[in-house]
C-alpha cells in the first residue's frame, strides 16, 4: 500500500539542464499531478530567479538544507542561475512521481519539469523535485 500524498511538499532540489530524460528514474507512484501545486513550485522558482538565497533555501527540504550550506547554495545560484539572466518564459511541461531516486532518501517525490527561456539562454529545462518531509509536510 502506498503512503498518502502530502497536502503540501517541500522543495528538495532544482537542476537547470539543457535536457533531462526522465526514464527509469524511480518507481512510479499512483498520484494525480494536481496533488502538487505548480504555482508553489513556480513561486519558489521566482525566488531563485531573484537570487533570494536565504528565502529559497529556507523553503527547501531538510535534506536539501543539510546537504547545502547557505554559502554553498548562494555560490551555486551565482554560478548557475545569475549568468542566464532574466526569465522570458517558463512553461510547466510534466510532473512525474517516484518513491526511489538516486542520492535522495526514499519517500514520496514529485519531479516537475519546466521549459524555460532566459535573456542569456534561449531554451532550457528546469527540473524541480518535491519531497515529502518525515513530518508529513
Amino acid at each position: 500500500m502506498l503512503p498518502p500524498r502530502p497536502s503540501t511538499s517541500r522543495i528538495l532540489t532544482i537542476t537547470l539542464l539543457a535536457s533531462l530524460p526522465l526514464v527509469a528514474i524511480g518507481s512510479p507512484l499512483r498520484a494525480a499531478p494536481t496533488d502538487i501545486s505548480v504555482r508553489t513550485v513556480e513561486s519558489w522558482l521566482h525566488r531563485v530567479d531573484r537570487l533570494e538565497y536565504d528565502a529559497s533555501r529556507s523553503e527547501a527540504s531538510q535534506f536539501f538544507q543539510q546537504k547545502l550550506t547557505k554559502e554553498n547554495w548562494e555560490a551555486i545560484l551565482k554560478f548557475t542561475r545569475a549568468p542566464i539572466g532574466a526569465v522570458i518564459a517558463r512553461r510547466h511541461t510534466v510532473t512525474q512521481y517516484a518513491s526511489h531516486l538516486p542520492g535522495i532518501p526514499d519517500g514520496t517525490d514529485a519531479i516537475l519539469q519546466f521549459h524555460s527561456a532566459f535573456t542569456g539562454k534561449d531554451s532550457t529545462v528546469e527540473t524541480v523535485i518535491f519531497s515529502k518531509e518525515p513530518d508529513g509536510q
